[in-house]
């Protein structure tokens, strides 16, 4: 497609898109992207000739903090929970093409480069992450699906390496893109010491994370002498776009 070489800016809109049908909660926000065309044909496209523009979408929250109790408390009242905040996946626009301004063409990023800067998802609260790398691709439906039983899916989506299989999502690695919170509410199965040492961990050499996998692979095992602190298992977060 021609991109929009002028047309309406979008750069401070913001638009919702909510679907009851599966779920779907999103909002979009644009840099450099303006709308042209006419009813029925509006597309979206780089406002400056010759430079990317970017779509961002919002996620609704993709995880909690939930409180802990020691092993040696007794578990008793109700325990609180604390919401993570938004998680963003930002689009890039190349030169020379555009995005139908529709349901289905704001939901097509297959056809758009998944940008580094701008993505940034709490998939674990407290912790931010990002693609340590390009020549990624975001995958999901555009519309809803519903099986034989009548039951519709949750909207979701994955984020897979380019050239794999659309079944595949293969190995992605993922850096701390901003500094993860100092601070919490209450006594979590993760402590702020403890989010630091992760994301820490995620900035130094893919080389290195690979050669202390590796190290950590070779020591022997310890025989299980019953549930302790190290023995504790942590409910992994949903896939992007579910609600905790």
């Amino acid at each position: 497609m021609c991109a929009a070489a002028s047309g309406t800016p979008m750069d401070g809109t913001t638009v919702t898109f909510l679907r009851r049908e599966d779920m779907l909660v999103l909002d979009f926000t644009f840099s450099n992207i303006s709308r042209s065309g006419t009813a029925g044909a509006v597309v979206l496209g780089p406002s400056t000739p010759g430079t990317a523009g970017t779509i961002i979408a919002h996620f609704p929250p993709q995880s909690a903090l939930e409180e802990a109790t020691s092993l040696t408390a007794a578990s008793i009242g109700v325990k609180r929970v604390r919401y993570s905040g938004e998680s963003t996946v930002a689009l890039r626009v190349s030169p020379g093409t555009s995005v139908p301004f529709t349901a289905d063409g704001l939901l097509s990023w297959a056809a758009l480069q998944a940008a580094q800067a701008g993505t940034v998802l709490e998939c674990v609260w407290g912790l931010f992450f990002g693609p340590a790398s390009a020549g990624l691709v975001w995958r999901h439906v555009t519309a809803p699906v519903t099986g034989s039983s009548g039951a519709t899916g949750i909207w979701h989506t994955r984020i897979a390496p380019a050239g794999t299989l659309p079944h595949e999502d293969g190995p992605v690695n993922l850096v701390g893109v901003v500094p993860p919170r100092d601070w919490q509410p209450f006594t979590s199965s993760l402590s702020a010491p403890q989010r630091q040492q992760i994301h820490d961990a995620t900035q130094r050499p893919a080389g290195d994370r690979q050669r202390a996998r590796a190290v950590r692979a070779r020591r022997p095992r310890r025989p299980h002498r019953g549930l302790g602190p190290r023995a504790r298992r942590h409910r992994l977060p949903p896939p992007l776009g579910r609600r905790p």
